[in-house]
């Protein structure tokens, strides 16, 4: 299809549009958007229009999906489309069911008695341009109308013009307006007329007034949401789960009596069996546990992600046949994070994927492994590298979790800390890492400071809101009045504890040496303060009746060690590295060069500037020797060294598991290094060696090889035997670039002008 057919403007008069609304032209999905109908809403609609000024374009939506259609709109039965292709109205559900009532009558939901149909007072003047009131007394509804008898005087002349035939409905004005002309006629009123006038532009208004439409054809469902989202930014956007739900619905056979279909009734019924506070997990990512699970269970679904793209390709039949399974698991992600993590609701679950994470395991699991399961989620939350953010991301957790579930528990490698991102943490309701702090404080069952120490989750964890019930150890305005030589932000997470309001309010701005001295009076309160991961410099102070001027720092520094030491209990049986990127920013500036563990650059896999090889010259599927294997990591550095710099980690192969360097068979490690700086040194030029550090590390346990490619300042060329190759890296991978192509990269990436 040309470009310029996917979006085709068009436009109809009011009554061929409603005519083929009623004939099935139109059809209207249950996206189950909100249809708001307001009196004056109405009024203004018609009095624009009697005004012919321009509306917004409804929008159209043509393609092949069958999709779920409102059967009625406003009480009016509309007819199925026969057919394989569909025009659906996507935006304008409001305006078209306030057209069809308004001429037509019907029912309004909330309100049975109403009477939607739409009247004109043809007595009525417009009083200007730039009139914009008497569409009030223009347009009427019945009980604008009706005087009950003459019980209600302010419609008594109403009642009186209603009677003599100048206050009609414009469904008789639109199919009757002959007869109505007539009976202005044989009342007296002439052409030039005000009733006849107005008569007569009404009648106009139905067959000149265009309403605009705009259709969409040749568009899949994903752009079709970004596009409605991005024209009704005001309004309540398009969700791939609406499209969903219309696209799998099927009506009850009443013939056959097979049982209909609806998603979200399916969803709905669901959450009436969760207790918890869960049973609010969105539809969005409801939809995308769903396909999780379809992905993992049903054969050539064509569903191979949680992308709108994939979501797009769920069938009934796929549903179907995972869901009973799928419900059976989701229920245990819920009951695990609720009642082993004590993590009461979503609102402080780190990242939404680790529902549809812990999903896929509990659907693979027999014996689900619950032990593992706190350490992986602990070292997802707070690993320094948020490894779990995509959906890219999620398929290689469900790799893991998949494996974990067969009996690998091992597959979790290396954890490593910042304390710099504790240290800088702050309050955010969708902050990873907030996030990950307060469910940490919330597993532990924080108490109240006050005499109760009743548990506050249920006060304050779980009412997460712009405004949370926040208490600063250090109160910001004491800080303000004395702030000392502390560096450490006093919004730190590591400066908050959660209390209840009436606690938090009688601490208020206090010096902490003198409210930790008033609660210490209360048993059990340095249990509670270690519940809370807290230390006891405070009240040491408190009792010393003094502290330093960095004692902000030394609290927040000594709580951070508190965090580290909880979690080395929670993620054991690896390697646990702490590393502090503050101290690091102070050594770059003395000695301008940073080497990060190998733990670290494992961890985050391979991409633009981090390249894996197994080993540096061993074949290991023949276990020889093979100059390709080495030719292999020399075309790796030289496209390095010919980009933006990056790092070549050898021990380790390209699903990231790391073997060591052991199957290289050197003797020791400065005979490889020597080796590899040999091969550099005939290959790419003894000059490159300058912008490399060669080095070996530890990660998970095993000795790797790192070479750490500075960019070069001149074009790097590979020589293998009698022939030269120009490498670069295009995203993760190396690349030779053609002769032809070579002069022109040189010329961009060295040679300044």
């Amino acid at each position: 299809m040309d470009y310029t057919d996917r979006i085709k403007p068009g436009h109809d008069s009011v009554r061929r549009f409603l005519e083929d609304l009623q004939e099935g032209k139109y059809q209207i999905p249950t996206f189950q958007r909100e249809i708001v109908w307001e009196e004056d809403n109405v009024k203004k609609l018609w009095d624009s229009i009697y005004k012919f000024y321009p509306l917004g374009s409804i929008l159209l939506w043509e393609t092949n999906i069958p999709l779920q259609k409102h059967r009625k709109v406003g009480g009016h039965e509309l007819k199925d489309k026969n057919g394989s292709e569909f025009l659906y109205i996507l935006d304008g559900q409001q305006r078209t069911t306030s057209l069809l009532t308004s001429i037509y009558g019907g029912e309004i939901e909330g309100r049975p008695c109403f009477n939607p149909s739409l009247y004109i007072d043809l007595t009525v003047e417009l009083t200007g341009e730039t009139d914009d009131e008497s569409y009030r007394s223009l347009f009427l509804f019945w009980k604008e109308i009706d005087d009950r008898g003459g019980e209600l005087k302010p419609n008594i002349n109403t009642k009186k013009r209603f009677d003599q035939g100048l206050i009609i409905t414009l469904q008789d004005i639109l199919e009757r307006y002959g007869a109505v002309e007539e009976r202005l006629n044989e009342a007296g009123y002439k052409y030039s007329d005000r009733p006849m006038a107005n008569l007569r532009r009404i009648r106009d208004v139905f067959s000149s007034y265009q309403i605009s439409h705009i259709k969409l054809r040749g568009i899949a469902v994903g752009e079709v949401c970004q596009i409605f989202e991005r024209i009704n930014q005001a309004g309540v956007p398009l969700d791939i789960f609406d499209i969903v739900v219309a696209k799998t619905f099927q009506a009850k056979d009443e013939t056959t009596k097979e049982t209909g279909f609806y998603l979200r009734d399916i969803f709905e019924t669901f959450r009436s069996r969760v207790s918890s506070n869960y049973r609010y997990i969105d539809n969005h990512t409801m939809l995308q546990m769903l396909a999780a699970a379809i992905m993992l269970r049903v054969k050539d679904s064509g569903v191979a992600n949680i992308t709108d793209t994939h979501l797009n390709k769920i069938q009934t039949s796929h549903i179907r046949e995972v869901w009973s399974d799928t419900e059976r698991a989701i229920l245990k992600v819920y009951d695990f994070l609720d009642n082993r993590l004590l993590i009461r609701g979503p609102g402080l679950v780190p990242s939404r994927y680790f529902y549809l994470s812990l999903m896929t395991y509990f659907l693979e699991a027999s014996s689900p492994d619950y032990q593992f399961l706190e350490k992986y989620f602990w070292f997802y939350s707070f690993l320094n590298d948020d490894q779990l953010r995509s959906p890219t991301h999620l398929k290689q957790h469900v790799e893991l979790l998949r494996k974990a579930a067969a009996g690998d528990t091992s597959v979790l490698g290396g954890f490593v800390i910042d304390k710099n991102d504790l240290r800088q943490a702050k309050y955010s309701t969708k902050g990873r890492y907030a996030r990950a702090i307060l469910a940490l404080f919330a597993s532990r069952q924080p108490r109240d400071w006050g005499p109760s120490h009743r548990v506050v989750l249920n006060d304050v964890y779980y009412s997460i809101s712009d405004r949370p019930n926040l208490h600063h150890v250090f109160p910001i305005n004491y800080i303000a009045e004395h702030p000392g030589t502390s560096n450490v932000d006093v919004n730190s997470l590591m400066n908050i504890a959660y209390l209840t309001q009436f606690t938090n309010q009688g601490v208020s701005d206090t010096n902490p040496l003198l409210y930790m001295q008033e609660f210490d009076k209360e048993e059990g309160f340095r249990e509670v303060l270690h519940g809370h991961l807290m230390p006891l410099v405070t009240l040491e102070w408190a009792y010393a009746e003094e502290m330093p001027d960095n004692a902000l720092d030394i609290f927040v520094e000594q709580r951070i060690e508190a965090i580290i030491a909880y979690l080395r209990e929670k993620i054991t049986g690896g390697r646990f590295d702490v590393v502090d990127s503050a101290e690091a920013d102070v050594l770059l500036k003395v000695t301008a060069a940073v080497h990060p563990p190998a733990s670290v650059i494992v961890a985050r896999g391979e991409g633009e500037k981090v390249e894996f090889k197994e080993t540096l010259r061993v074949n290991v599927a023949t276990g020889d020797n093979d100059s390709r294997m080495e030719h292999g990591c020399l075309k790796t550095i030289a496209a390095f060294l010919n980009t933006k710099g990056g790092t070549l980690v050898i021990g380790v192969n390209d699903e990231g598991e790391v073997k060591g360097v052991d199957a290289d068979h050197f003797p020791n490690e400065d005979k490889m290094a020597l080796h590899l700086v040999n091969l550099i040194k005939r290959s790419l030029g003894a000059e490159n060696i300058l912008n490399l550090d060669i080095r070996f590390d530890d990660s998970h346990a095993k000795r790797v090889l790192l070479v750490e490619c500075h960019a070069s300042n001149s074009p790097v060329y590979t020589r293998d035997g009698n022939q030269e190759f120009f490498y670069v890296r295009t995203g993760p991978a190396t690349t030779s670039l053609e002769v032809s192509k070579v002069q022109e990269f040189i010329r961009k990436r060295f040679i300044v002008s």
